[in-house]
């Protein structure tokens, strides 16, 4: 398709790459395959990226596409750019100490001040580019990728300055989340007026998941319904490609992405019957792998770490750190079972909070042919597990039941019997190319006034 005949899209979105981490993945699919239905992407993003980084994921970024980063006020920023700054220039210890101790205190002053999350000092920046973009290029239409939701008070902004139509997109629930729906004070009041005065700008609202819709419906009466368009995470059929499956004598078993106190993301009701297993002798300590590919948030490190030594489990265990998404792809590649997890530690009614919460590699995992063991409550994950053909299902917070199927799948994988038959027809659904179009439709019609 010729440029004269695209339309124009300014992508609003805070994590891009060189950025890693699942909440890149979304607006860069996007971002790639948007030119392929008629629409020439013009990115605004954060300068300075902070860790983790995958620069692999550049390579992904079509050509022609531009792609703006711009400064921003809060600490992490400026960090980066104390620590660039004293690399490059010969600065005493008195100095780098003040430097640093400045840093420190303005850091106390932004965390107590910001509003709508810690990102908000890129809200003036990525606005004034914003409106450059937009003056310059012409642009048809503004999309926000609400992670952080910062991003979100931009595309109000440029909406209330330029007239143009607003589209945003929640990767997660904002006010009406399991942690901010009980929140108080007068930061989370403006917090719920500000999304609510955003929902009713915006000429569409985006959602990975029916949970957020749901909420949002049930918090904002009076925000129409026909204003909302669920359009899940998926996968990019390109990321599998000329992958070899290694042959391992061991029974291998992955998680990929965050575990977390805070969230969703304990595995201890799974390492708790693998370590009873391994303790009845029911299984051998040479003949399985657990990795964990991906970072343990700091709250939950020693936690973690005491529970698998404590559980005998350090020779089995693998704690990989961050990945590349490139290598997180050869890890679900190389695996025997695919453990999904949405479980709290602090008990199966929390845990059961969480169902809807719809983890991004879940599309992944479906894609792959590998079997899923997955600890969630029922919901969407167990219902499109089952749908895909793709795995097997267990209650959370429940040891005994986890301990059961993992055995059966354990005694499987001994026989040559550890074999599903995924619904190829049903995982089509999620391909990130199928959803672009989909993506696609949706900006059309807002386009033409319908």
């Amino acid at each position: 398709m010729s440029d004269f005949k695209q339309k124009k899209i300014l992508m609003v979105s805070y994590s891009f790459p060189p950025a890693g981490g699942s909440a890149v993945q979304r607006p860069l699919k996007f971002a790639k395959l948007l030119p392929v239905y008629g629409w020439k992407p013009y990115v605004v993003t954060i300068g300075r990226k902070s860790e983790p980084l995958d620069h692999s994921l550049v390579k992904e970024v079509p050509e022609g596409i531009s792609v703006n980063g711009v400064f921003s006020l809060d600490p992490i920023s400026l960090d980066l750019i104390l620590q660039e700054s004293l690399e490059r220039k010969n600065i005493g210890k008195i100095s780098r100490g003040f430097l640093k101790m400045i840093l420190k205190i303005y850091s106390v002053i932004y965390y107590r001040i910001v509003i709508v999350d810690w990102y908000d000092g890129w809200i003036p920046f990525g606005f004034k580019k914003g409106i450059e973009i937009i003056n310059k290029e012409n642009t048809d239409l503004i999309y926000v990728h609400g992670q952080p939701f910062s991003s979100f008070v931009i595309g109000f902004l440029l909406k209330k300055f330029t007239g143009k139509p607003l589209v945003i997109d929640y990767d997660d629930s904002w006010t009406t989340s399991v942690y901010a729906k009980n929140a108080k004070g007068v930061k989370q009041r403006i917090r719920r007026s500000l999304e609510h005065k955003i929902l009713e700008i915006a000429d569409r609202v985006i959602s990975v998941k029916k949970e957020t819709i749901r909420g949002i419906r049930e918090n904002f009466p009076g925000i129409s319904e026909n204003k909302f368009d669920l359009i899940p995470n998926g996968y990019d059929a390109e990321d599998f490609l000329n992958l070899e499956k290694k042959k391992r004598s061991k029974l291998v078993i992955t998680y990929t992405g965050r575990l977390s106190e805070r969230f969703c993301y304990s595995p201890e009701s799974f390492l708790h019957a693998l370590g009873q297993l391994i303790g009845e002798k029911k299984i051998l300590k040479g003949e399985i792998q657990v990795i964990f590919a991906g970072t343990v948030s700091l709250d939950y490190q020693i936690r973690l770490r005491d529970l698998v030594r404590k559980l005998d489990l350090e020779r089995v265990i693998n704690f990989t750190g961050f990945v590349s998404h490139k290598e997180c792809i050869k890890y679900l590649m190389d695996s025997d079972i695919l453990l999904l997890i949405i479980e709290s530690h602090k008990g199966k009614k929390f845990s059961y909070e969480f169902s809807g919460s719809v983890p991004a590699k879940i599309f992944e995992y479906i894609y792959t042919g590998v079997p899923i063991l997955a600890i969630t409550p029922p919901g969407f994950e167990a219902d499109l597990i089952e749908k895909t053909g793709t795995g097997f299902v267990v209650e959370p917070n429940n040891v005994s039941a986890v301990k059961d199927l993992l055995y059966r799948l354990y005694q499987r994988h001994n026989e040559g019997m550890l074999r599903i038959e995924p619904d190829r027809g049903e995982i089509s659904k999620y391909d990130r190319k199928t959803l672009t179009e989909k993506l696609s439709g949706v900006l059309d019609r807002v386009l033409s006034g319908k």
